[in-house]
């Protein structure tokens, strides 16, 4: 009987542990040139870890464009926005989601499971700019645009 108890604990763990879809994306920078593995998902809830390819400290930028959806997001540049926020100067209509986040070079990373560059988002429905903070020029190399097309995230 205690077998039995201890068995279905396992078991009830196990589903519990199981039953939320976990999204670990692993975007990649190098100096000047950002790669970001979607351009828009269904829901906002995923886990990114940074991988810094450079042998220093990038710091990031994440904004909230909208909460609309640009369907034409990649046709516009956003290399004027991009260049006034690198100069310290604010934009009203943008959301800062994260400014100046660090990233560590993965040459410093000492335990993989216990990554400093992990971040955990739940993010509404809009559309995101992720940029790189320390580049010379602005390029699409350089920063990413993505939507998030529903708030599931939210929903729960």
């Amino acid at each position: 009987m205690k077998n039995l108890f201890i068995l279905s604990l396992v078991f009830i763990f196990f589903i519990i542990g199981c039953s939320e879809e976990t999204f670990i994306y692993e975007p990649e920078i190098n100096n000047d040139k950002l790669s970001f593995p979607f351009e828009e998902r269904d829901g906002g809830k995923l886990g990114v870890i940074v991988r810094n390819l450079s042998s220093k400290i990038e710091p990031i930028n994440m904004f909230l464009i909208t909460r609309d959806v640009i369907t034409d997001v990649k046709n516009q540049d956003y290399c004027n926005e991009v260049s006034k926020i690198r100069e310290g100067r604010f934009i009203p209509e943008w959301t800062a989601i994260n400014s100046n986040l660090p990233m560590m070079p993965e040459s410093e990373v000492t335990n993989q499971n216990d990554h400093p560059n992990l971040i955990s988002y739940n993010l509404p429905k809009g559309t995101y700019l992720l940029m790189l903070n320390h580049s010379e020029t602005c390029s699409r190399d350089n920063y990413i645009t993505f939507i998030i097309k529903t708030n599931s995230a939210f929903e729960e």
